[in-house]
């Protein structure tokens, strides 16, 4: 499976779900449905670090590339995430 990363550096187009609810199973069966990613919002929703940790782990497990949207721009949070199996971060509240 080629990296997010790849594809859009070549210009490829990729489609995503996007998940609020903080459940490993509806993680795992967007990510079997054929999406490029699945984003896992933690800016707004009810998903917090530790139930992110079991989404990625499903989003992997159901073959998709797991991103998430952090609550802020936090260097300690983004790497908490990358460190957990993020292949890619969207990072909110971003002015310059």
């Amino acid at each position: 499976m080629t990296t997010l990363r790849s594809q859009w550096s070549s210009g490829d187009s990729t489609i995503g779900a996007w998940l609020s609810i903080p459940s490993a199973v509806s993680a795992e069966l967007a990510a079997r449905t054929g999406f490029d990613y699945v984003c896992l919002d933690n800016q707004h929703g009810a998903l917090d670090y530790q139930v992110s940790i079991a989404m990625i782990q499903a989003v992997l497990l159901g073959g998709s590339r797991p991103v998430v949207r952090t609550p802020w721009n936090e260097p300690g949070i983004i790497a908490k995430f990358l460190d957990a199996g993020a292949e890619a971060i969207i990072v909110p509240m971003v002015n310059t």
